[in-house]
Formats: C-alpha cells, sequence, structure tokens
C-alpha cells in the first residue's frame, strides 16, 4: 500500500510529539516532517508535494487557516486545535475532520481512516510484498494482502479471515497466527479475535466498532491493546 505524505505544524512540542508518536501506529502514513514555526511551514509546502497537513490553528504570527490561505493548491487538511470555535470555519475550508486537544488515538485514527477513505487508497493494487499472505483453505491457496483483512476470528483450531465481502476459513491456531502478523498492522483485542488497526472506527470501554462490525474486548487482551493503540 502506497503511503501517505504528511506534515505536522503546530507550534507546541509536546503536541508534535504525540502527532509524531499516533502517526508511527499508522501504516498507511509517513511523517515527512514536523515543524512548530508556520512560516518555515509555508516555504516547505511550496518546495514538497504532500498528501496531507495536520495543522494547528493557534499558532502565532500566521493561524492555521491564514497558513492555508497562502497556498494555492493545498493538500488535505486535519485541523487541530485547543479551541471548539473554529469547527465551522474549518470545514468551510474543506477541511477533512477537525480534532480538539488532547486528542485521543481513536479519534485521530478516525480522522485519518477519512482520509484513506477519500484517496481510495484502499482500494489500489500497489501493495509491498511484505504484506502479501499465502493461506490455505481447503484445496485453494489463496494470496491476500493483510491490508484488506478488517479481522480474524477463530474457533477451536479454524480461523475466519474477514475481508470486504469476503470470507476465508483455514486450519490455523490462533496464537501461532497471531505471533505471524505484523505487530504494526493487527492487534488482538479477544482469544477469538485479532483486529486490522487501520479498519477500527472507535474504541468504546469494552468493545470495537469496525464499520458495522463490533467486536467485543476481552479482559485479559484490554491493557495491551490500549497501551498498542496509545489509548
Amino acid at each position: 500500500m502506497k503511503q501517505l505524505k504528511c506534515l505536522a505544524i503546530d507550534d507546541e512540542p509536546m503536541a508534535l510529539e504525540i502527532i509524531e508518536e499516533y502517526v508511527e501506529k499508522i501504516p498507511y502514513l509517513s511523517l515527512e516532517k514536523s515543524i512548530h514555526n508556520p512560516i518555515e511551514a509555508i516555504s516547505y509546502l511550496k518546495s514538497h508535494e504532500l498528501d496531507l497537513i495536520f495543522l494547528d490553528i493557534n499558532m502565532p504570527d500566521l493561524s492555521g487557516i491564514q497558513l492555508l490561505n497562502t497556498l494555492r493548491h493545498p493538500p488535505m487538511v486535519i485541523f487541530t486545535s485547543a479551541h471548539s470555535e473554529y469547527g465551522v470555519e474549518s470545514y468551510n475550508h474543506e477541511a477533512i475532520d477537525y480534532l480538539l486537544k488532547p486528542i485521543e488515538f481513536d479519534r485521530f485514527l478516525l480522522a485519518c481512516n477519512r482520509v484513506l477513505d477519500k484517496t481510495n487508497l484502499s482500494n489500489k493494487s500497489v501493495v509491498s510484498e511484505s504484506t502479501i499472505k499465502n493461506i490455505k483453505s481447503g484445496n485453494q491457496i489463496f494470496r491476500i494482502d493483510l491490508n484488506d483483512v478488517q479481522y480474524i476470528e477463530g474457533s477451536g483450531n479454524y480461523v475466519t479471515y474477514h475481508l470486504s465481502g469476503e470470507k476465508i476459513m483455514s486450519l490455523q491456531n490462533m496464537n501461532s497466527l497471531e505471533a505471524e502478523l505484523p505487530k504494526k498492522l493487527f492487534t488482538r483485542v479477544h482469544r477469538s479475535f485479532i483486529l486490522g488497526i487501520t479498519h477500527i472506527k472507535s474504541v468504546e470501554p469494552h468493545r470495537v466498532i469496525l464499520n458495522d462490525q463490533s467486536i467485543p474486548i476481552g479482559k485479559s487482551y484490554r491493557k495491551d491493546f490500549m497501551n498498542q493503540l496509545g489509548i
């Protein structure tokens, strides 16, 4: 999967650190640079091609909205702010989303998934060989891109890979399968469920929402799951 090139702009070092940490958890994002000075950011934007900006609104000398107005062809933007009153104005600038600080990871992930949906990268055929997995199901061998796996459900000695519009059952053990899967793409939330991280829409105290699917969070997995997502 092609990665989206991102830039984070915020005059608060701690805010930039949080965005850097969150982006590291999302495999389809690549943070090219973090900048705390909006004037410097304008120069960088004019000389680099980017897909997405995480843009703080309240900055000295130049607000995020003023910065955006200086760009003839701005990338997609997700605004960040500690103040809710800029929400309407941000959408007037066709922002993908508006994140209120302090930003929780599940909310950040939801905004980034909206970017992914807008670019349709999830449907493109450009994939990395490292994410291709051969799955034996009966007499057939299926080659799938792990990025397309929404979740894996275990039952006894069998697992079912749930992809968009497709299910593939295979004779496998959940524990051994979990050890094989890249941790940047998958997280285990229950003895019977492994989730594709990029497909998570929201997280509640006792369940995870993937599109229209609700997955329970097992008590013994909750702490590790929350730590992995930075929640």
